[in-house]
């Protein structure tokens, strides 16, 4: 039997308080898919145009010597074809510290 909230919507997955239980999902489906990544995908054969797109960019603003051109679709090509790079953080610091210094704020 589905429960009911306060407006009468029915509602699953969902304990005496309203609440989900630990450990269930309040989307066991995930998040939709988008269409719009699909259109672009079959519009462009599959991001083929889009690549082609930037490298004519890229080529043409070289030819030109515009950097900042050149910087702005060199980073997009290398972007979506080796993924971003990571940025590594270094650093020493003491979680409790943080966290007490986190709720003094909001006291």
């Amino acid at each position: 039997m589905k429960k009911v909230d306060k407006l009468g919507t029915k509602t699953a997955n969902r304990d005496e308080s309203g609440r989900f239980p630990q450990g269930v999902s309040g989307n066991p489906s995930g998040r939709p898919k988008s269409q719009f990544g699909d259109f672009i995908r079959e519009s462009t054969l599959d991001g083929k145009e889009l690549v082609d797109a930037v490298l004519e960019v890229f080529r043409e603003a070289r030819k030109e010597k515009d950097s900042e051109i050149v910087l702005q679709s060199a980073t997009w090509l290398a972007d979506r074809g080796w993924g971003k790079p990571s940025q590594e953080i270094q650093g020493t610091f003491n979680v409790n510290t943080i966290i007490d210094e986190i709720n003094k704020r909001f006291e």
